[in-house]
Formats: C-alpha cells, structure tokens, sequence
C-alpha cells in the first residue's frame, strides 16, 4: 500500500521516520479529497469567502505579522496578491501547510 519494499511488513518493524512519513502521507491525501468534495459542493457561490487577509491569516496560523511577511517573500506561503492589501485563498494556506510538513 504505502510501502514500496513489503506490503507485509509488520507495523512494529517500522522506523518512527518509516511511520511519520507514512501517516503524513496519508493525511495530506485525505485533506485533499475533503477539500475537492467541499470546492464540488460550493461550486464556487462562496468564492469570495475563501479569500481572507493578513488579519485574518495571522488569526488562523498564529504566526506574527513579521513572520508572516517573512514567509510570503520566501514564498513559504502561497499569496493572491502581492502589495497592499496581502490576500490569501485559505484553501491554499491549508493544502500548503500539509504540504510543508512532508
């Protein structure tokens, strides 16, 4: 399934790296499919509510606004627009920081 050398290998014979990447995986592939299902539904009526600004951003990552502008010209953080006023899609914010954790 998600291991290329045996399928049959025991869960107990698995380094923490083994498993973490493994379950990491796993977790990204069902955000994923969870969030393609809810853009199908919206069918894009919400649009406008998935774009938030860096209030809005700092409230749901906890960063500081320095580590913030930080990380979008590092381009660590996917951003709509660049300038005044930053705009972010929060479906991007999500899918990227699952991303960076692989």
């Amino acid at each position: 399934m998600y291991l290329t050398d045996d399928e049959n290998k025991p869960l107990f014979t698995l380094s923490v790296a083994q498993y973490s990447r493994i379950l990491r995986k796993i977790i990204a592939e069902e955000v994923e499919s969870i969030l393609s299902i809810c853009q199908k539904e919206t069918n894009n009526n919400n649009q406008e509510a998935d774009i938030c600004d860096i209030d809005q951003v700092i409230k749901i990552t906890k960063l500081a606004k320095s580590t913030l502008y930080s990380k979008v010209s590092k381009k660590h953080i996917p951003c709509l627009i660049r300038g005044k006023p930053l705009l972010f899609s929060k479906d991007h914010l999500i899918i990227s920081s699952f991303h960076q954790m692989n």
